[in-house]
C-alpha cells in the first residue's frame, strides 16, 4: 500500500481485489508490483492503452524517476507523443527488423514513421468546414420494430476533409 501511495495511486484500496478493479487500475498495480522489485531493468509494453491520462502521468513520473536513478526502461509504444514526451532514444523495428536507433532531440515524427513504414506518407491538406447547416434529414422513418416515426436531423459543428474529397448529391 505504501508503494501505491508512493507512485500516486492514492485512490486505490489496499483491501480490493485485483480483480474488481477497472482495467486501468489492474495495470497500475501489475506497475507497481514490478516496481516493489526495485528492477534495474523495466521493460513496458503500451502501457497506456488502458489507464486513464491522469494514471498516464503518473506512469511518466515513474518512468522519468527511474530514468534519473540510472534505471533502463524500455517502453514498446504506437503513441509517438509519449515516445517523445518520455525517451532519450528511440528504436525502430520494422516488421521485426531492427531500423535505426536515434535520439528524439535529433529527430521527429515523421522520420519515425518513416522508418516504421519504409516510406514517406504522404500528408494530405485538410480542409476544414464549420457549418451548422443540417447534413441529414429523415421524415416519417418507420419500421416493424420502431414503435413511432422517427425525425433525425444531424448537424455538423465541424467537419475536416481531405481537400480532395468530392461530395457525392444524391437527388
Amino acid at each position: 500500500m505504501q508503494l501505491l501511495r508512493k507512485l500516486g495511486m492514492h485512490e486505490i484500496d489496499s483491501h480490493t481485489r485485483v480483480d474488481q478493479l477497472a482495467v486501468g487500475k489492474q495495470q497500475m498495480v501489475e506497475i507497481a508490483k514490478a516496481l516493489s522489485r526495485n528492477p534495474d531493468m523495466l521493460i513496458l509494453d503500451e502501457p497506456t492503452a488502458s489507464i486513464s491520462e491522469q494514471d498516464a502521468r503518473v506512469l511518466f513520473k515513474i518512468v522519468r524517476l527511474m530514468a534519473s536513478q540510472g534505471k533502463s526502461i524500455i517502453y514498446i509504444s504506437h503513441r509517438m507523443a509519449e515516445i517523445f514526451e518520455v525517451a532519450d532514444r528511440v528504436t525502430v523495428l520494422k516488421d521485426g527488423h531492427y531500423q535505426n536507433t536515434l535520439r528524439t532531440g535529433d529527430t521527429n515524427i515523421d522520420e519515425i514513421i518513416r522508418l516504421m513504414v519504409g516510406r514517406d506518407l504522404q500528408a494530405f491538406e485538410y480542409e476544414n468546414l464549420t457549418k451548422t447547416d443540417t447534413v441529414l434529414s429523415v421524415k416519417n422513418f418507420s419500421g416493424a420494430r420502431l414503435e413511432t416515426s422517427v425525425l433525425i436531423f444531424i448537424n455538423l459543428k465541424f467537419l475536416a476533409l481531405p481537400v480532395w474529397w468530392e461530395p457525392v448529391v444524391v437527388k
